[in-house]
């Protein structure tokens, strides 16, 4: 098993080095990906396969400037969306507040002493009204 790095310049992808282990070749195209020398770079695993006399190749790291801005498109809009949701659930954390306040101020005014005392009134003044209207009607 060995790892190729290449690197992708003037639209080709050309070999910069071979390694016989996976962790010193990620390492070292990590590196050259630091270096911002060259557009991308991957690592590729060749596995020679017995059986059909060839190199099996998978792709086990790559790095390309695209992928990089990709990234941090990504992050940034991930960024906008916690703040927008943040801000969303304030808002409504606010209307519900209102809300509850409101409410409980129309509690607090059926339950206070000057709403029991109209209610008092009232149905004194419909007792009264009512007496009359029968006083009235019995002659």
């Amino acid at each position: 098993m060995t790892y190729e790095i290449q690197t992708y310049t003037q639209g080709q992808w050309k070999i910069q080095a071979f390694f016989d282990d996976k962790e010193l070749a990620l390492l070292e195209a990590r590196r050259m990906s630091e270096s911002r020398r060259y557009p991308a770079i991957r690592v590729v695993e060749e596995i020679w396969d017995e059986t059909q006399q060839s190199f099996q190749s998978r792709i086990v790291f790559r790095e390309s400037e695209a992928l990089r801005h990709t990234e941090n498109v990504t992050k940034q809009r991930a960024e906008v969306r916690r703040e927008v949701e943040s801000e969303r659930k304030k808002r409504h954390d606010e209307k519900l507040r209102r809300q509850y306040q409101q409410k409980q101020k129309k509690e607090a005014w059926r339950n206070s002493y000057t709403m029991i005392a109209l209610k008092g009134f009232g149905i004194v003044a419909l007792g009264v009204a009512a007496l009359y209207g029968l006083h009235l009607l019995g002659g």
